[in-house]
């Protein structure tokens, strides 16, 4: 399984885009703002996009993505996952950010599918199977387990830990887990500090961190820690994983 680092920030106090990644170079985590502009950049084409929860800097690039998709002529039917009022919302932010005329123009909608995800109801997907894991942030959040034939990874989302959380950690090969901050306790959130015992605690497995706001990762050590970039990608084979730059 092929995992590609498109974001890596959190929501504020950071000089990051937005936290959001793409696997096996089609199916896209989350649409923060800066979304087109990064996909582009890396040459990446998506036709599945999965959506955490509906806060701005996981969604707020979705209307963008949809305009510039049916701009393109890119009538390729579009299936996007999320908690239930994605649809509804998206419709919302279409209209709030363009004007009646352009909603009219633009029927960006024509090609997309939404489906309602539920807490372990997994979907089969393009050899993939994808298990919604319910986490606890401010509003409902989930997090997805991607599993194919060889590996399981683990993307988090938005969370505090909480036994759905150490679950799927406890089922993944591999984690793409945020870390707000560095340390201390953040309500609906989790930190590295927080994170390091269960980083030491399963010594093959590989952990990401993302959903950064700035700070100093350089006195953290750990062998199966990392704190990447964006565009950085890497290839998740058992438990071996081979990163790229």
């Amino acid at each position: 399984m092929k995992l590609q680092f498109i974001g890596v920030g959190a929501a504020i106090k950071t000089t990051h885009h937005g936290a959001s990644a793409v696997v096996n170079g089609h199916i896209l985590i989350d649409t923060p703002p800066a979304c087109n502009a990064l996909l582009r950049r890396y040459a990446l084409l998506v036709d599945t996009i999965f959506i955490t929860h509906l806060h701005g800097d996981h969604l707020g690039g979705l209307p963008f993505l949809l305009l510039e998709k049916y701009v393109d002529n890119n009538m390729k039917t579009l299936h996007i996952y999320g908690p239930d009022g994605l649809e509804e919302k998206i419709r919302l932010y279409f209209e709030a950010m363009f004007s009646e005329l352009d909603v009219v123009k633009y029927p960006i909608f024509d090609s997309v599918r939404f489906h309602v995800v539920e807490p372990e109801v997994e979907i089969e997907l393009c050899g993939l199977s994808v298990k919604p894991v319910l986490g606890r942030h401010a509003i409902t959040s989930f997090g997805y387990v991607f599993r194919d034939d060889n590996v399981c990874v683990y993307f988090s989302g938005d969370t505090e830990l909480c036994e759905p959380v150490l679950e799927a950690i406890d089922e993944a090969h591999c984690m793409v887990i945020e870390g707000t901050k560095k340390s201390g306790k953040l309500a609906t959130h989790m930190t590295v500090e927080e994170l390091l015992p269960i980083v030491r605690s399963y010594p093959e497995k590989m952990f990401y961190i993302t959903h950064r706001q700035d700070y100093d990762a350089s006195d953290i050590s750990e062998h199966n820690l990392f704190f990447p970039e964006e565009g950085e990608s890497c290839d998740v084979e058992h438990v071996k994983v081979n990163f790229h730059a």
